[in-house]
């Protein structure tokens, strides 16, 4: 039973993810991004560009009385705001800002020459 359990599970995160464009000027660079490792991979003519992306996140305490009893609460919000920092082989980078939600993504993103690109995921 464990096995099967952890056989369903592995299958549920492989290819957790989906694909990803960059658009600039009328051309379209395609990539992908991963929500279990936290990846993004593009090509940008010709050029592979990997990183990482981060999430913002929150927490808040606080307390409340019901009646006569004094109840704590905790919560913890998994933000909208991303980051994200490409490389390529050759040492160029891409820089990212984005807005997040469930399996989406939109926002823009510039190269250390200067150009400018929209993101789009999901």
């Amino acid at each position: 039973m464990k096995l099967l359990l952890s056989l369903v599970t592995i299958a549920a995160l492989v290819g957790c993810g989906g694909p990803l464009k960059l658009l600039e000027d009328g051309k379209v660079h395609i990539g992908k991004f991963d929500t279990v490792g936290k990846t993004i991979s593009v090509s940008v003519n010709g050029v592979q560009y990997t990183g990482s992306y981060v999430l913002n996140s929150s927490s808040s305490y606080g307390s409340m009385f019901v009646g006569a009893k004094y109840i704590p609460m905790n919560s913890y919000t998994a933000g909208n705001m991303g980051r994200a920092i490409l490389t390529s082989p050759d040492g160029k980078v891409i820089r990212c800002e984005f807005m997040a939600q469930t399996m989406s993504a939109q926002g823009s993103c510039s190269d250390n020459s200067g150009k400018m690109y929209d993101l789009i995921a999901g």
